[in-house]
């Protein structure tokens, strides 16, 4: 059988990624960070399945896989044919809030891959940038080495 030869943890990741539009595509060539965490696992998880689908031999197996799983999972939500409703696009103030009602929270908007949180929040990455200057006059933390840098006073 096939599936002995995919990995348990790789099985999961297609799970995961039937379930966004594009989500092989997503899997294989978006942008390493934006991937792990659109589909929440780990980066390296991520290069280990794109190994996977590189690789001759195991790239068979793991495209089985993907076409049994696709089979088998209802459509995604959200579909690419139908139009996007029109709204205006959110500022700074509108999502650095949202951010805080988020289930995911401030913390992801601060530490996230600024085009992650801009895919989520479904605004333009100079948003993210503006929002999370505003999260942290708000006294939000983020855990990222480099977040002193990006949108913190100085003497903050």
């Amino acid at each position: 059988m096939v599936a002995a030869h995919v990995p348990p943890e790789i099985l999961d990741l297609l799970r995961r990624a039937v379930r966004l539009p594009r989500g092989l595509a997503l899997l294989h060539a978006a942008p390493l960070e934006t991937a792990a965490v659109l589909l929440s696992v780990p980066p390296d998880l991520v290069l280990k399945a794109r190994e996977s689908l590189d690789d001759q031999a195991a790239r068979a197996a793991v495209l089985e896989e993907w076409h049994r799983v696709h089979a088998a999972a209802p459509a995604p939500a959200f579909q690419h044919a139908a139009p996007l409703p029109a709204h205006p696009a959110p500022d700074a103030a509108a999502v650095a809030a949202e951010a805080e009602r988020h289930p995911l929270g401030a913390r992801f908007v601060l530490d996230a891959p600024e085009e992650a949180v801009a895919i989520l929040f479904r605004v333009h990455p100079s948003v993210v940038i503006a929002a999370r200057e505003l999260l942290v006059r708000r006294g939000h933390a983020s855990s990222r080495p480099d977040a002193e840098d990006a949108g913190a006073e100085p003497g903050m």
